[in-house]
């Protein structure tokens, strides 16, 4: 890439909300392993979270050049931490004390070299604490351990001492990837909007999983009631469960990312929950929804009302 195509790409980040001098070492650094695709991380901060972008920069045979193909956003919600005393610690303070670092300097000069500046000590002392947390026989311990290594720490780091990652980014990350050719004018601002709306459309996971219903004839009008609010599945002779929203979810449709949030909510949610044999009973939402949520015709119920749908040309996306 030579220095007049890097302008290029660096002024339609800068004008998407990505701008930053690391951006150029990044791509320059990344381009010399010769790839046709790469990743550029970047973070940015909002008031209702922080947002996680990997930036795709692709070849392209017909302009002969990089450019940017699609967007990876993750928002992480804000984490608070409860004051309570473990073994000594005190989680507020120690919250404090590890705010004050930054940790991916601490953990990349920990790889670079044996010799820790002056300006990490307190991180032993921040350490030394999340050990004793994790390390005591008290679940409650345990949990704020976990909680304040995934608020502070790099991802990388907190999935090597974690013993269930994956548990605490189900409950806060929201995660979708923008492809440029259905998002032409998405924006780190816009994917920040649309990726926390999909997350104030739900309600809280505890008040999700708790829901469920039994398919009886005597309950088929609770089911009608249920799917005005909720994406009802399961299997159609047994147990179903629902994944309720805070409006109707033809309220939700109406709005300018109303099919987003709703196909959010079926990868990411429906999904991995459904066994063989399960379905979803909504019959009201679209169809072309389920199929790009990846659903087989056996997974869903036909679309039945003909209310008038906007028209959102760039809906489809994929989640990351």
């Amino acid at each position: 890439m030579n220095e007049e195509e890097m302008e290029t790409l660096l002024k339609n980040l800068e004008a998407r909300g990505f701008a930053d001098q690391r951006l150029k070492l990044g791509i320059e650094k990344t381009e010399q392993l010769g790839l046709p695709t790469f990743l550029i991380p970047f973070d940015r901060a909002f008031d209702g979270g922080q947002m996680f972008y990997k930036l795709q920069i692709q070849w392209n045979d017909d302009a002969l050049g990089f450019e940017l193909a699609a967007i990876h956003a993750t928002l992480r919600t804000p984490v608070s931490i409860d004051r309570n005393v473990f073994q000594g610690f005190d989680t507020v303070v120690l919250d404090k004390q590890m705010d004050e670092i930054d940790w991916q300097q601490y953990w990349n000069s920990t790889i670079d070299g044996p010799a820790l500046p002056d300006n990490f000590q307190n991180a032993i002392g921040c350490i030394d604490g999340i050990a004793q947390l994790l390390l005591s026989e008290s679940t409650q311990a345990k949990h704020a351990g976990d909680l304040l290594m995934y608020k502070h720490w790099p991802a990388n780091i907190y999935n090597i001492f974690s013993g269930e990652p994956d548990k605490m980014r189900r409950a806060h990350e929201h995660s979708y990837t923008f492809k440029l050719s259905s998002y032409p004018d998405i924006s780190a601002a816009t994917a920040y909007t649309i990726i926390s709306e999909m997350a104030a459309s739900f309600l809280n996971s505890d008040q999700q999983n708790s829901a469920s219903l039994t398919l009886e004839h005597s309950n088929l009008q609770q089911i009608q009631r249920a799917i005005a609010t909720s994406i009802v599945f399961g299997n159609p002779n047994g147990s179903l469960s629902q994944l309720t929203f805070n409006s109707p979810i033809q309220e939700i449709l109406r709005t300018p990312y109303g099919e987003i949030m709703i196909m959010y909510a079926i990868t990411d949610h429906v999904v991995p929950r459904l066994k063989n044999g399960d379905r979803v009973l909504n019959d009201n939402i679209p169809t072309e929804i389920y199929v790009d949520a990846g659903l087989k015709e056996s997974q869903y119920t036909a679309f039945k009302h003909k209310t008038a749908r906007p028209k959102h040309p760039h809906r489809k996306g994929k989640k990351l």
